[in-house]
């Protein structure tokens, strides 16, 4: 009788491996650009958290320095010009009954696309003397949308209270 010889491949066969390997390289090639697009998002929130944290180390530094936080706090006269606020800049400032509100148009950081909404208590979390904690929130606006903050932080300013 006569024997086939069986150890070489179809056309057929090499055809079908290629369409299985070219559907599954194909699906898998897809998730590149997403990847990508994800690790750029994420790296540009991390750039704003770090940005957020520089911010508000900056406003507390400022703050914790001047010589004029307290008439600040205690002052509903916006007209006044302290040492932390730059008009000129584009700084504007709102008060209420519990908070002062600072915004600017720019972070301190030169090359930033973010504007700060800077949200200062008037009220001491903590009754110590002669130092008290007024709570900071820092949120990073990008093209000044305040209902959707890019980044925000919190902390503390210490400052000597009366």
């Amino acid at each position: 009788m006569y024997e086939q010889n069986q150890k070489g491949l179809t056309l057929i066969e090499v055809l079908l491996s290629i369409v299985i390997l070219s559907i599954i390289l194909g699906t898998f090639i897809k998730f590149f650009p997403q990847m990508g697009l994800i690790n750029k998002q994420n790296e540009t929130k991390q750039q704003a958290v770090n940005l957020a944290k520089k911010e508000l180390m900056y406003w507390k530094n400022v703050i914790e320095t001047s010589n004029d936080f307290n008439v600040f706090r205690k002052n509903n006269n916006l007209t006044q010009s302290f040492s932390f606020i730059n008009k000129t800049k584009g700084d504007t400032v709102t008060i209420n009954i519990d908070t002062i509100t600072i915004k600017t148009l720019s972070t301190n950081a030169s090359d930033s696309k973010f504007g700060v909404q800077v949200k200062i208590n008037k009220k001491s979390d903590l009754t110590t003397e002669p130092i008290k904690a007024y709570p900071i929130h820092i949120k990073l606006l990008k093209e000044g949308n305040e209902a959707n903050p890019y980044s925000e932080t919190y902390g503390y300013i210490f400052y000597q209270g009366d």
